[in-house]
C-alpha cells in the first residue's frame, strides 16, 4: 500500500517538475528572442543613423547651406551610443570580433565627414577632391558589410529561438497532458496494486499451509530459522528430537547440535548459504542421533529465513560401517590364503617341483593369473574402502614430472612388449610440484596399462606431460589408438565396477575399479581427472594437478583427509 501511494506521488512530482522546467525554458526563450529582435533594431538605427550623417555631409558639400549640418550633428552624437550598444549585446566570439571590427571603420568614416565640411568651409573644389579619392565610401562598404554579418547572426539566432520556444511549447502542452493523464491512470493503478496485494497475500497463506501439509507428511524433518531460532517445525523433526511444535519453536539451532559439530553449524547458519552437511544431533532428552542437514535460505512471511531439511542417518551410518568392516575382514581374509597359493603356483611354475606336462604347465599358469586379478581385486577393494572412509593418506613430497614419467614407462615395458605395442613420451613440464609419488604413480600407472590393453598391435602409445601456465597447473595424459569409447559410455568410466564392453575387458584382465580409485587419488591432490575419446581414431586419458610454488625439497608432509 505505502509503496503504490509512494510511486504515485513520485510520478506526479516528476510531473511538476518536468511542468515546471518546461515553463522556465519557454520564459527564457522568449526574453532571448526579445533581446535578438532589439539586437537586430539596433543595427537597424545604427546603420540608419551612420547614413543619416552621410546625407547630412553630402547635403552641406553641394549647397553650402549649414541647415544640412543639423541632422549631421545630431547623427555624430547617436552613432557613439549605437556602437556601444552593439559591442555590449555581442554574446559569442564570433559576433565580438565583428564588433569590435566595426569601430575603426566607423572612426575612419567619422573622421571624412568631419574633414570634408571642414575643407567645404574654405574651399568647395578641396572637399570635393577628398571625396573623389573613394576612402568615405570604401569604409562605408566595410560598415555595411559588417553590419549585414551581424545581422544574419542575430536573425539565424532569433530564428533558432523561435524554433526552439516552439518545441519548448509543444513539449509544455505534452507535460500538462500527460501529467493530467497520470492523475488519471494512477487512481487505475493503486486500484489493480490493491487487488493484487490482496491476491498475493492470499497466494501466500495458501502456499504456506500447503507446505505445511506437504513438510508434516515427510519423513524428514523439516525447520525454518531465522537468525538461528527456530521459527516452524513440521511433525518429523519434533518426533527426531523427542519433542513438540510448542517445545521446539524459539529454541536455538545451536542447543540440538552436538557440542563437536555446534560451531561448523553455527557459521553455515550464520552464512545462510546453500549447503549440505553431517552432523550429530542432540535430542531433548539428551540422547544423540547421526544425521544430514541440506539448508538453503529462503523468504518466509515476507523476511529473510533458512529452510533446513534433517534425514536420520543413524541407521545407514551403522550399516556402512558394517559393510566397511565387512569388505576389510573379507579382503584381509582372503589376502593371506591368496598370497600363499600365489606362491606356490610360481614355484611350480618355475619348475621347483620339476618339470611340467605342457598341459598342467598350462592350467598352473592359468591359476596364477586369475590368483594375481584376485589380489589386484582385493587390493582395489581395500584401496576404495579407505578413501570412502576417509582415512587414505597422502605423503607428499617434491616430484618432478619427467621422473613420473620416466618411472611409470619403466615399469610397464615389459607388458607392452608383451602386447607388442611400443611406448613413448614427450615431457614439457619443468616446474616440479607436491604430491604423494606412489599414489601418483599408482594413477599413471593404471592410465598406461589401460592404454597398452587396448592399443592396436604394433601401435605406440604417447605419454606426455606439460605445464599450463594460465591455470598454474601440469597435465600428464595418455593416448593410445584402438577402438575408443562410445559418447554413450563417457559418463560411465570413472564408476566404481564399470568395464566399458565388458567382454573385451575381461578378455584382457581389470577389476573395474581403477579408474575410480585414479580419480579418488587425483581429486584429493585437488586435480581433476577426464578422458577425450574418437571412436577407431585415439582415446586420451588425462588428469591435471595443480602446481605447488616450491624453492627447495622439503620432508615428507602426511595429509590426513
Amino acid at each position: 500500500m505505502f509503496g503504490g501511494f509512494l510511486l504515485g506521488l513520485l510520478t506526479l512530482v516528476g510531473s511538476a517538475l518536468l511542468l515546471t522546467r518546461s515553463v522556465i525554458e519557454f520564459r527564457g526563450e522568449r526574453v532571448a528572442g526579445r533581446a535578438a529582435r532589439s539586437d537586430l533594431n539596433a543595427l537597424n538605427a545604427f546603420l540608419a543613423t551612420l547614413e543619416d550623417a552621410e546625407t547630412g555631409q553630402r547635403g552641406y558639400l553641394l549647397t553650402g547651406d549649414t541647415a544640412y549640418l543639423i541632422p549631421y550633428r545630431a547623427a555624430v552624437q547617436a552613432i557613439g551610443t549605437h556602437l556601444a550598444a552593439i559591442e555590449q549585446s555581442a554574446d559569442n566570439d564570433s559576433q565580438r570580433v565583428w564588433a569590435r571590427a566595426l569601430r575603426p571603420h566607423v572612426t575612419a568614416k567619422l573622421a571624412e565627414l568631419a574633414e570634408t565640411i571642414a575643407l567645404r568651409k574654405r574651399s568647395e573644389a578641396d572637399a570635393l577632391a577628398v571625396v573623389r579619392t573613394g576612402d568615405g565610401q570604401r569604409e562605408m562598404s566595410e560598415i555595411r558589410a559588417i553590419v549585414r554579418e551581424l545581422s544574419q547572426a542575430d536573425a539565424l539566432r532569433l530564428d533558432a529561438l523561435i524554433h526552439a520556444s516552439d518545441a519548448t511549447l509543444q513539449r509544455l502542452t505534452w507535460h500538462l497532458a500527460i501529467t493530467i493523464a497520470i492523475q488519471f491512470v494512477l487512481a487505475g493503478l493503486l486500484f489493480i496494486f490493491l487487488r493484487r496485494e490482496h491476491a498475493v497475500r492470499a497466494f501466500l497463506a495458501a502456499s504456506e499451509e500447503r507446505f505445511r501439509r506437504l513438510s508434516d507428511g515427510s519423513t524428514d524433518g523439516v525447520i525454518i530459522s531465522r537468525d538461528g531460532i527456530i521459527v516452524d517445525a513440521n511433525a518429523a523433526f519434533c518426533r527426531m528430537f523427542a519433542g513438540t511444535e510448542a517445545s521446539l519453536v524459539g529454541e536455538s539451532v545451536a542447543g540440538l547440535v552436538d557440542e563437536h559439530d555446534r560451531d561448523a553449524v553455527m557459521h553455515c547458519i550464520r552464512e545462510n548459504v546453500m549447503a549440505s552437511y553431517d552432523l550429530t544431533c542432540l535430542r531433548l532428552n539428551g540422547t544423540t542421533f547421526e544425521g544430514q542437514v541440506t539448508g538453503r535460505p529462503i523468504t518466509y512471511h515476507g523476511a529473510p529465513a533458512r529452510i533446513s531439511i534433517l534425514r536420520d542417518i543413524t541407521e545407514w551410518s551403522r550399516v556402512s560401517r558394517l559393510k566397511s568392516e565387512f569388505v576389510s575382514t573379507v579382503s584381509h581374509e582372503l589376502r593371506t590364503p591368496l598370497t600363499s597359493i600365489h606362491g606356490a603356483l610360481r614355484l611350480m611354475e618355475g619348475g621347483a617341483m620339476g618339470a611340467l606336462a605342457p598341459a598342467m604347465a598350462n592350467l598352473v599358469t592359468i591359476g596364477r593369473t586369475n590368483c594375481e586379478r584376485l589380489i589386484r581385486l582385493i587390493n582395489d577393494m581395500l584401496d576404495l574402502d579407505k578413501i570412502e572412509a576417509g582415512k587414505l593418506e597422502l605423503r607428499c613430497t617434491v616430484l618432478a614430472p619427467a621422473d613420473l614419467v620416466q618411472t611409470t614407462l619403466d615399469g610397464m615395458r615389459a607388458m607392452a612388449d608383451g602386447y607388442r605395442v611400443r611406448l613413448d613420451a614427450t615431457v614439457d613440464a619443468p616446474r616440479a610440484f607436491n604430491g604423494d609419488r606412489d599414489r601418483l604413480l599408482q594413477v599413471l600407472t593404471n592410465l598406461v596399462s589401460n592404454a597398452v590393453k587396448f592399443a592396436p598391435t604394433d601401435s605406440t602409445v604417447m605419454v606426455t606431460a606439460r605445464t599450463t601456465a594460465f591455470t598454474d597447473t601440469v597435465r600428464f595424459a595418455v593416448t593410445n589408438g584402438g577402438p575408443g569409447i562410445a559418447p554413450s559410455d563417457m559418463g560411465r568410466l570413472f564408476s566404481r565396477f564399470q568395464q566399458i564392453d565388458g567382454s573385451d575387458a575381461r578378455r584382457r584382465g581389470g577389476t573395474g575399479l581403477g579408474l575410480t580409485i585414479a580419480k579418488a587419488i587425483v581429486e584429493q591432490h585437488g586435480g581433476s581427472i577426464g578422458a577425450e575419446s574418437t571412436p577407431h581414431v585415439a582415446t586420451t586419458f588425462w588428469f591435471e594437478l595443480p602446481i605447488a610454488v616450491t624453492l627447495s625439497p622439503t620432508p615428507d608432509i602426511v595429509l590426513t583427509h
